[in-house]
């Protein structure tokens, strides 16, 4: 071969793999979007009165979470950029959209999932499949099954991966594939969107708990301050007390406001590290340090976290008097939310 025809094979091989890289990328932005965002959205929310759109990107946390929560492989070349939808109806959040291509018999599978704000799963479309079972699994009685189930539930539908053989038994052999891989593709939208929008979560979870706690809310934001040096000192000098926490509790702090600016109280999130158990604690807050509420998102709260708090108005000022690690969650709280109403002192950024 000359030097020449070389030169110009080197070439061409150089401008194919260029096409293949912008091909790819251009694949990695569009693979978790939606085609007809106000065509899908009122085909699940038929009262939605506006919509808004938060991008993010799957990174090693999420990949993690993936590999850590699922029982069955991940390929991550499914994943890179995804567009997650939050559906407002008369100014209130009604639910999450996340769209996902899934590898399917008939070739890709594009599923439109609706999540409530704890995190279940309220509905699904197909955006576009070429599998003739499509109608089976879009019917109501399948549809039933995965309607309200966080990804734990889920999970129990399957087995090896696929749908287990005792579950909707009814349903036709050629149909199962389909919804095996649906369910799959639910349990990912899921730990994506926990994993990719948690601070967004976050504030909108707030948000609705703000609205039913304070009539007069007109507003939340993330309160700028972590009050995490001062707990730690107190934490530190009371490490005999095998109740108290090894380190403050990472958390997220939202004020809340009236029309005037007037701070009404605290919504707050903490990871609460207890006795088996682990999980998201909100609790709300009235004036200084009135503590009024605890749950739990995505999940009910625990009996055992419930047991571990108590009474959320109990009288306790000193680490030393924590009998178990929800009281002095409860105390942790109620330092936090004293010390973010504070309206002289000049605080620091920071928080979790």
């Amino acid at each position: 071969m000359t030097l020449s025809r070389m030169d110009a094979l080197l070439a061409r091989l150089a401008v194919l793999v260029a096409l293949l890289s912008v091909a790819g990328n251009a694949w990695s932005i569009a693979y978790c979007a939606l085609r007809d965002p106000v065509s899908a959205i009122r085909s699940i929310y038929p009262e939605y009165s506006s919509y808004r759109t938060i991008v993010g990107t799957v990174g090693k946390p999420a990949r993690d979470a993936l590999q850590r929560d699922l029982p069955f492989p991940i390929y991550f070349d499914e994943f890179g950029r995804h567009s997650l939808y939050v559906v407002s109806a008369d100014g209130q959040n009604e639910g999450l959209i996340h769209a996902r291509t899934e590898l399917g018999q008939w070739g890709l599978d594009e599923i439109v999932w609706a999540l409530d704000l704890d995190l279940r799963v309220h509905d699904f479309r197909f955006q576009r499949t070429r599998d003739p079972a499509r109608a089976l699994i879009e019917g109501d009685k399948f549809r039933a099954l995965v309607r309200g189930r966080n990804t734990r539930e889920l999970l129990t539908l399957l087995s090896n991966g696929e749908l287990s053989a005792e579950v909707a038994p009814d349903l036709p052999a050629k149909a199962r594939p389909l919804a095996g891989s649906l369910i799959r593709s639910a349990a990912k939208a899921i730990i994506v969107t926990r994993e990719v929008w948690d601070r967004d979560l976050a504030a909108i979870q707030a948000d609705s708990i703000a609205a039913k706690a304070f009539p007069a809310a007109a507003g939340i934001k993330v309160a700028p301050y972590s009050p995490q040096d001062d707990i730690r000192g107190l934490i530190a000098s009371n490490q005999s007390n095998p109740s108290v926490p090894k380190a403050p509790s990472p958390f997220l702090a939202f004020a809340v406001t009236d029309e005037t600016g007037r701070l009404l109280g605290t919504v707050l999130r903490t990871r609460f590290e207890g006795d088996r158990v682990t999980e998201h604690l909100w609790w709300t807050v009235v004036g200084q340090d009135e503590v009024v509420s605890v749950s739990s998102a995505p999940a009910p709260i625990s009996r055992v976290t419930r047991n571990s708090i108590g009474n959320l108005d109990r009288s306790v000022e000193d680490l030393r008097q924590c009998a178990t690690p929800g009281e002095a969650a409860l105390l942790e709280v109620k330092m936090i939310a004293r010390r973010l109403n504070e309206p002289a002192t000049v605080h620091p950024s920071g928080g979790t």
